[in-house]
């Protein structure tokens, strides 16, 4: 089921959202000159039906039906007297969850890497395409979150570690959690504690830029609380500013089983529950059982509190909870199902297991691209990369090159085998996986060298022997992340170290494929002259295999780069999990050991405690305020040709935004794709981090040539956030413009006063 917990934008019906709607993608200037309200019609429409009905049925549409009941992850009840059917949500942050005949595409975290707003784009429409044609109405997707912990479990289903690349990445797919949730431990009950500057600029922003850049349809609230409230109960966060101050048209609909008092939820402003339960369902008291552990005793019921139905006509009778509230959660719900275009109406078939519906198009073009570009070469010494006719034999060396026990099930490998995606409610049935060594394999066999391999990780002793035979070895390495747990270390999965040790050991030409989440410690064998090219993989997908092949042998030149920091030590970021929490009765315990119940039994006030401390300095922003030069910086990444910046020009320069131009020289002998960093340090007075992230522009150069790239600082990007005037601010005062190859590589700098 769909246990997710971060932060999240849910895009109603991502496929329309995106793919069939141009209007979405637009500039929110551009929405205005072509009307003045983009969803003027929608809310019309709308409006006409809710008048129909009674306040039961208002109930029915937003209300879950409850889990087990349906086809889908959450459906809502149908009111079949004014035609509305019952809506199907689903996850699936890389393609449609639980579904035969669809594809299984690059996780967000490569989409980031690729820094290509075209590839970016790509992908929510044809994700969106095959959430449409399985029938899905609500595609729960993207996450639109930051990896402010470097070891969140779900950090593979966001967009990396910085608010810019969050929202553009994010917004051109749709979804997030709403809001301060970046780790998974003790997820259902931890209670983020923000400062209202970090808040509004690192976590809010990409929410802010899905509502008004890209008019998402919805959004979906975390399992969290937020500053001392629970945020699916928290009208500040849900009626003030998102829906008020930004402006929000679609609906709020609750993470599952999230909520912890139903009448609160639906007042602070939520509009749509799930999972919900059977219509008469009563909430409070059923199902309780008792229980002792760590010394407590009590009893507890699951369900206490979380399922509307007959529940909330209820309160609406007893007038807790007014009518006109959810006259305006039911228009918005509608709202949104006329502005993609599909009226609430309209039949359409839910056809996700059936695998004669295949959806699936040409699509794995697309994710063979996209894992090319997502792959980050941070390390190629020697030379060794791309492979060329010299290398005759290759090793293929650990249990990622291949499939493991678990892929005939149809789903991630984590005891083994390739890691093209992480766990957890992101994840998607393969319709099929090209491993490294079925990719090699087939190279090999048009090209003319041998291919050998040890896929037992824990087996040094022949994988020595094999890689001792051959002219290049590439060492398969893993770290395995999912949803409801955070990653406990930075280091590699199982025998990872010792297994490039022992090849290094007997190869001089080693290459480390890591399929990772995030970063890892590579402190054990980076230094080693005879590991001479490290690509962090990540997680491509179905085309795995392939899109490896093509960067090892330069069908694609590398052009990934990361979207987080690789730090040389663990103790080098500044954020730590929250992974053991001591209970009044002073028992401590850590994440994983424990009864979940127990938690439901303390005062909010007693609740763990994320301290967000901080403040605006995690990864990049952390390193650059310590001064801490990291193994490899945020942005970083290889090519096999050399790129050199030069004229580095600010044209324009107000508070309605910021332009740049810079020459970008292939000082090589291949053509590459260069990805230039626009950078932006704000008025010493701001206490503001050295440097942020504020565009990107991916060019591909031929050898020998040069291009001007262009890179703008939008005007929703500008502002900061006065916690006093409450309100965003563009501050007077110099301004620095540094522009590069990574966060760690500038190129070249200028000033501009505003």
């Amino acid at each position: 089921m769909h246990f997710t917990q971060i932060t999240l934008l849910a895009s109603w019906l991502l496929s329309t959202c995106i793919a069939a709607l141009p209007d979405v993608t637009a500039s929110a200037s551009a929405l205005a000159r072509r009307t003045t309200d983009p969803w003027a019609a929608a809310k019309s429409q709308a409006a006409a039906v809710v008048a129909q009905l009674t306040t039961e049925e208002k109930v029915r549409i937003m209300s879950g039906v409850g889990p087990g009941f349906n086809l889908c992850v959450g459906m809502t009840f149908a009111v079949e007297r004014v035609g509305v059917r019952s809506f199907c949500l689903q996850d699936g942050t890389t393609g449609v969850r639980l579904a035969d005949g669809a594809s299984a595409f690059a996780a967000p975290v490569n989409l980031a890497a690729t820094f290509d707003k075209q590839l970016m784009k790509q992908q929510g429409d044809l994700i969106g395409s095959e959430f449409e044609e399985k029938g899905v109405d609500v595609a729960l997707m993207p996450v639109a979150n930051l990896a402010r912990d470097p070891l969140a479990g779900r950090n593979w289903e966001g967009q990396g570690a910085d608010p810019y690349l969050t929202a553009i990445s994010a917004g051109y797919q749709i979804r997030g959690y709403l809001v301060a949730n970046e780790q998974e431990s003790w997820r259902h009950h931890t209670d983020s504690e923000v400062d209202d500057r970090t808040l509004r600029e690192m976590y809010l922003r990409p929410f802010q830029y899905a509502v008004q850049k890209e008019n998402v349809g919805a959004i979906m609230h975390s399992y969290n609380l937020l500053n001392g409230t629970h945020t699916g109960q928290n009208a500040r966060l849900l009626t003030d500013i998102v829906k008020g101050e930004w402006g929000f048209n679609g609906f709020i609909m609750s993470d599952f089983w999230a909520l912890t008092n139903q009448t609160q939820a639906a007042l602070a402003g939520l509009d749509m529950l799930m999972p919900g339960a059977p219509w008469d369902f009563v909430c409070a008291g059923v199902g309780a059982f008792e229980y002792t552990v760590f010394g407590h005793a009590g009893a507890e019921s699951f369900e206490t509190d979380i399922c509307w139905g007959s529940n909330l006509v209820t309160d609406v009778e007893a007038g807790r909870v007014p009518e006109s509230r959810l006259t305006d959660a039911v228009t918005r719900i509608l709202s949104a199902a006329y502005y993609v275009g599909l009226p609430p109406g309209a039949t359409r078939a839910v056809s996700l297991t059936d695998a004669k519906a295949n959806v699936q198009g040409s699509h794995r073009d697309h994710i063979r691209a996209t894992g090319s570009a997502s792959a980050v070469l941070v390390k190629n010494s020697r030379g060794v990369l791309p492979l060329t006719s010299g290398a005759r034999s290759v090793a293929v060396i650990g249990s990622g090159g291949a499939h493991g026990a678990a892929y005939a099930a149809g789903g991630v490998e984590p005891e083994g085998g390739n890691l093209a995606q992480g766990g957890g409610s992101g994840q998607t049935r393969f319709p099929y996986l090209v491993t490294p060594l079925a990719a090699l394999t087939s190279r090999a066999a048009s090209a003319g060298f041998a291919v050998k391999h040890s896929l037992n990780d824990s087996d040094l002793a022949t994988a020595a022997a094999v890689a001792a035979l051959c002219d290049v070895a590439v060492v398969f390495a893993r770290s395995f992340s999912s949803e409801s747990g955070d990653r406990g270390t930075f280091a590699l999965d199982a025998a990872g170290d010792a297994l490039i040790g022992a090849v290094a050991a007997v190869n001089r030409n080693t290459v480390v494929v890591l399929n990772v989440p995030g970063p890892v410690d590579m402190s054990a064998w980076i230094d080693n002259d005879n590991v001479t090219a490290v690509i962090v993989a990540m997680h491509p997908g179905q085309e795995s295999g392939n899109a490896l092949v093509d960067v090892l042998y330069g069908d694609y030149n590398p052009s990934g780069r990361l979207p987080f920091t690789i730090a040389r030590s663990a103790d080098d970021y500044i954020v730590k999990t929250v992974r053991t929490y001591t209970f009044p009765n002073a028992t401590t315990v850590e994440w994983g050991a424990y009864r979940e119940v127990l938690f439901r039994q303390l005062p909010e006030s007693e609740l763990p405690k994320v301290q967000y401390g901080e403040g605006l300095f995690f990864d990049y922003r952390h390193f650059d305020k310590a001064g801490i030069k990291p193994l490899y910086p945020f942005g970083h990444g290889l090519s096999y040709t050399t790129f050199a910046y030069s004229n580095l020009k600010v044209t324009a320069a107000s508070r309605h935004g910021v332009d740049v131009s810079v020459d970008v020289s292939n000082t090589g002998a291949l053509p590459g794709n260069e990805v230039a960093q626009l950078y932006l340090g704000y008025p010493a007075s701001t206490n503001s981090p050295v440097k942020q992230v504020k565009d990107f522009n991916k060019v591909n150069i031929k050898a020998g040539r040069t291009a001007t790239v262009s890179l703008h600082v939008d005007s929703f990007f500008l502002p900061i956030w006065d916690a006093v005037q409450q309100a965003w601010v563009v501050p007077t005062g110099t301004y620095t413009v540094s522009i590069g190859a990574s966060s760690g590589d500038i190129r070249a700098k200028a000033q501009f006063t505003i």
